[in-house]
Parts: structure tokens; sequence; C-alpha cells
């Protein structure tokens, strides 16, 4: 039920904290922070190969056909991880951009009711919250207002 959609390559950051909350429910989350220095019994070392192997399986599950060949042939969960976060977590910006392109250009239209529209729009503003961009409510109502002329 906490399983994320498979990734493509867009919004990452929303996918990330999904797949933590399943790692976590699975138990595996561990496997991607450092591991403590020290001696290791045989059971730890034995169940720190089982949680790796779990989080290796359910992230190339979640890995889009695209993108998974890459990360596939790599040894460890914390590896794989860390691949993707170099990859995909510096930055939404090219999401956030098109957020913003989209909440400008958004066009109501007559076909569909206003109140439809107005939740389009206010979706559109709740995910450049999301992103860390906060519009002041006067302003969203302005923009819905001028959308409607």
């Amino acid at each position: 039920m906490l399983k994320p959609n498979v990734f493509k390559g867009a919004h990452y950051k929303r996918w990330r904290q999904r797949c933590i909350l399943w790692f976590t429910s699975m138990h595996c989350v561990f496997v991607v922070e450092s591991r403590p220095l020290g001696p290791h019994t045989a059971e730890d070392e034995q169940q720190f190969i089982n949680a790796d192997n779990t989080f290796k399986g359910a992230m190339i599950s979640v890995l889009g056909e695209s993108i998974v060949d890459t990360y596939v042939t790599m040894s460890t969960g914390k590896e794989m991880w860390d691949a993707l976060v170099a990859k995909y977590g510096a930055s939404d910006a090219g999401s956030e951009l098109y957020v913003m392109k989209q909440f400008h250009d958004y066009i109501m239209i007559e076909d569909r009711f206003v109140v439809e529209q107005a939740h389009d729009i206010q979706a559109l503003v709740k995910e450049l919250e999301n992103f860390g961009c906060v519009l002041l409510e006067k302003f969203v109502a302005g923009c819905i207002i001028a959308k409607l002329l």
C-alpha cells in the first residue's frame, strides 16, 4: 500500500519521500545510512545483507524501464541510493519552472465549471509551495479573477 509509483525521472523529491516511508515500513531504510565503525557480529552482518538485498530489490521494482539499467548493476543499496541522489536530488528546478509556466499560462475555458478550474489553479499553487515558492493568497485570488476575464 505504501509502495511508490514507478520513478521515470520526474518529481524525484516527492518520489524519494514516498520511498523512505516504504523502506521504513519494510525495516530496510537503514542500509542507506553510514554504517557504524567497529566490529560487527556475524548475525549483524547477515541481517544487514538481508536488509540490503530487500532494499535493492524494492528499489529496482520502482525504477522505470529507461532508468533501471543504470542502477541494477550496483552492488549495494546505498550505492544505488547515492547515485539517484547525485543525479536527481540536486534540484527540481526544471519541474519548478514547468509548474510556474503552467500557473502563468493557465487559461480558463467556458466548457468547465469555474470552481473546477479554480481548484486546478490552487493545485498548481500548492505544487509551487512544495518547491518553496509561496504565493500570497491575495495574489492567487487576483490571478484567478484575472484569468476569468
